[in-house]
């Protein structure tokens, strides 16, 4: 809230909700309505008949060594800046506050609706390379000249279509290795939401005897691609979630383990909890030339008769969307339970194996 009045008078805006909610990418999702009001506050009587001008805007920042980033938002983003501002929205309110000019002290409020076009891109946060915010503005004119400025941020995000399939599908890597040991992992479901918890079903078979388990690993890797400003394709990859899990020497720890009982497979469960502050960790996102996903690595230590070492590793592509009831502290950190994918459908109802 700001003031360039004195302390006679003084505005806020206030927003039914502080978070949208598109469902679906920008080719199938509807157009959602933003509504709040001004609050006009009033220490003494004055006259009050202004105008109110609202402005959503979209602010975007690049890094220096990040290429121009086009980004449509109702038509086109052309960043040539390290920051650039794009009005989106603007409204222009004529009506008096009040249906009498001169009122008196107290509070008048001003309610406002804005429809949002549906091909608005979410909102980025946390990601050197590239961030996208949004804000509302709203003036109040007095006889064309402003004379109270107040904001609100806002923020957009983006979840899977109510059709979509992937929060309801699962996803199985399997791999072989040298023909000693056939090594499979299963996930459901494949699409996991921002600061919830992966469940993985680990089991790995044998193939030749003498061979004993040393440790499993599992994490999750977050992968930033984007072009730079000569044009160059680079990537940034970070770790944000990882387990270990030791079979020798730890007896508390092998009862994780569990040995079939016809070839001795080695069967493990484990669960991987994601991040829950922006900055940490990033939704899965495409801004024209910048794209982030996710995928989870495990890797099988493995000791062979002879006393080597060997590993297999396998790679399971996932997607972390933000959840439809988003919301979060002042330092980012989501407020939403943690909700854990456990799968409880049988085995062939899980999508087939991924290679």
């Amino acid at each position: 809230m700001i003031s360039l009045v004195g302390r006679s008078l003084s505005s806020c805006v206030m927003l039914n909700s502080d978070t949208v909610v598109f469902r679906g990418n920008a080719d199938e999702s509807a157009g959602q309505v933003l509504t709040g009001v001004i609050v006009l506050s009033l220490q003494s009587a004055r006259l009050i008949d202004h105008q109110v001008r609202l402005r959503l805007l979209a602010i975007l920042e690049v890094a220096n060594d990040t290429a121009t980033i086009r980004q449509r938002l109702r038509e086109c983003f052309l960043s040539n800046k390290t920051r650039t501002t794009e009005i989106v929205l603007e409204h222009l309110g004529s009506r008096q506050l009040h249906s009498n000019p001169l009122s008196s002290a107290g509070h008048y409020r001003y309610p406002f609706e804005l429809s949002l076009p549906s091909d608005l891109a979410e909102s980025v946060q946390g990601v050197p390379e590239v961030s996208l915010k949004y804000r509302v503005d709203a003036t109040i004119l007095s006889q064309g000249r402003p004379i109270l400025y107040a904001r609100k941020a806002l923020r957009i995000i983006r979840t899977p279509a109510l059709d979509a399939l992937e929060p309801l599908q699962g996803v199985v890597g399997e791999s072989i290795l040298a023909d000693r040991l056939r090594h499979d992992v299963s996930i459901f479901p494949k699409a996991v939401s921002f600061g919830g918890n992966i469940q993985l079903k680990l089991r790995a078979c044998p193939l030749v005897t003498g061979l004993k388990l040393r440790d499993i690993k599992a994490r999750v890797v977050e992968i930033r691609e984007f072009l730079t400003q000569e044009n160059r394709s680079k990537e940034v990859r970070k770790c944000i979630a990882e387990v270990l899990k030791t079979a020798l020497g730890q007896k508390a720890k092998r009862r994780d383990m569990e040995l079939g009982s016809d070839r001795d497979d080695w069967a493990l469960s484990i669960e991987l909890s994601l991040p829950r502050r922006i900055g940490d960790c990033i939704p899965d996102l495409s801004h024209s030339r910048m794209r982030a996903h996710h995928r989870v690595e495990t890797i099988f230590a493995v000791i062979d008769l002879d006393g080597k070492v060997f590993k297999i590793c396998t790679t399971i592509p996932i997607t972390v969307y933000m959840p439809l009831d988003a919301t979060f502290n002042a330092d980012g950190v989501i407020l939403t339970p943690r909700m854990a994918a456990r799968s409880t459908q049988p085995a062939s109802s899980i999508a087939p194996p991924v290679y």
